[in-house]
């Protein structure tokens, strides 16, 4: 019996993947633990650190010049003291399998700093009567149309829309299972966003690697377990990641695969305008067991043409 339980327990311990497995940083681990467990994609963005470099100085000095954005910034300065460039400290998209088919199911948590009192006077001014407060359990929620946000905690805001923020209050809270429980999910997690100003990771829904393998044009991505992908930003733009397969040849096959579709991603014309055709023909792709890895870069003149695209 003594025997028995100690197998259950080392297979209830042993690890989702073979290897060494790298770590999730706190805050992430932190925001995953308030999502639902059956979450699919999460994308983080390092606000502050990202603003602290030229290319993210430049990339949102551009998105100040669209007129909504900057008018937004602006009235959130003056009547609440928030300045997002400076209180924001790191954002996280999170989407179920449903989201990726159009269900409106996307949630965003905000790690900040914020005046909560503030923010929901301003909120009640701006708003009127359109705005309702909630509760579920003991959580409080506001709703604005079809827009729904919560503070988690003092450090915490959530906003998603209104049909899915109590799915999601209710594994912050406990009351469900979290994406943290989710083991692929941290996996893949944990391998994209150590140390990145922005990364993502995704796992492939099983509904979605079923229609895959009907074609036999995109059978060989059905063999994908989850994707993972990082940029830094410095004085050369770098990103790199890896692709979970089911198994080793399925790697090596998939290194063709995505050769290709970088190859004719470069000479689409959007790309080749944006200047980064040259970045993706040289973005290294190769197989490491049942891993597909890929790194590429780019340097600051071209890096510099992209975003005077995404000024104009």
């Amino acid at each position: 019996m003594v025997r028995l339980l100690a197998v259950l327990a080392l297979l209830l311990c042993w690890p989702a993947e073979a290897g060494a497995q790298p770590a999730l940083d706190p805050a992430s681990k932190a925001a995953l633990a308030r999502l639902p467990f059956d979450t699919a994609l999460v994308a983080s963005v390092h606000v502050a650190a990202a603003a602290r470099t030229p290319v993210g100085a430049r990339l949102l000095a551009a998105l100040e010049q669209r007129g909504d954005f900057r008018r937004a910034a602006a009235e959130l300065r003056s009547k609440v003291g928030f300045d997002y460039r400076r209180d924001i400290e790191q954002l996280w998209l999170a989407m179920p399998p449903g989201a990726l088919d159009g269900e409106p199911r996307v949630a965003f948590i905000a790690r900040l700093s914020i005046d909560q009192a503030r923010f929901l006077a301003w909120l009640r001014k701006r708003s009127g009567r359109r705005l309702s407060q909630r509760k579920l359990g003991p959580m409080t929620y506001h709703v604005v149309g079809d827009i729904a946000w919560a503070m988690l905690d003092p450090k915490h805001l959530l906003l998603a829309h209104a049909v899915h923020i109590e799915e999601v209050l209710r594994a912050a809270s406990g009351a469900k299972h979290s994406a943290a429980a989710n083991r692929p999910l941290v996996l893949a997690a944990a391998s994209a966003g150590t140390g990145a100003h922005a990364w993502l990771a995704v796992l492939l829904p099983d509904p979605v690697r079923s229609r895959l393998r009907q074609d036999a044009l995109t059978a060989q991505l059905a063999e994908v377990r989850w994707t993972a992908g990082r940029i830094t930003l410095g004085g050369v733009t770098r990103w790199r990641g890896q692709v979970k397969t089911t198994r080793r040849d399925s790697a090596r096959g998939l290194v063709a695969v995505l050769k290709q579709m970088l190859e004719a991603a470069a000479a689409s014309d959007e790309v080749s305008a944006a200047g980064l055709s040259t970045a993706l023909r040289q973005t290294s792709v190769s197989a490491d067991g049942d891993v597909v890895r890929f790194q590429g870069s780019l340097p600051p003149a071209q890096a510099g043409a992209v975003l005077d695209r995404v000024a104009r």
